[in-house]
């Protein structure tokens, strides 16, 4: 191998790796910053829309112009129902400020799902 080659090989690695740290970094902050708006707020309300956001779960509230992204974990508490797969537009969310978990209510059954924390809390 020649000493170019070898040089945009090393050169390449470096940026790649710089990147992948970069997006990493920023991905972080962002996903701690989605979870700190999610877990400060009071949520009460009708499902308008579900969808996957970020590897997460986003939804959004009928009246409330705001959109809510959490990572909920399937358990005993939700029968090991994928919140995704489960909610729907017209079921019920309900979750205190800072609680670690959420209410579904769908065909008038009772899911609890408790969800991955980020940051300091």
């Amino acid at each position: 191998m020649n000493k170019k080659k070898k040089l945009f090989i090393i050169i390449f690695g470096v940026l790649a790796v710089i990147y992948i740290m970069t997006a990493n970094y920023f991905g972080h902050k962002r996903t701690k910053q989605e979870f700190l708006e999610f877990d400060n707020s009071k949520i009460d309300g009708v499902l308008k829309d579900v969808y996957i956001k970020h590897h997460g779960v986003g939804f959004k509230i009928t009246n409330v112009n705001e959109e809510f992204i959490f990572y909920p974990y399937a358990s005993e508490l939700n029968d090991n129902k994928i919140f995704d797969h489960l909610a729907k537009g017209g079921d019920r969310i309900i979750k205190s400020q800072n609680s670690d978990t959420l209410i579904l209510i769908s065909n008038d059954k009772e899911y609890k799902y408790t969800f991955q924390q980020f940051g300091n809390k």
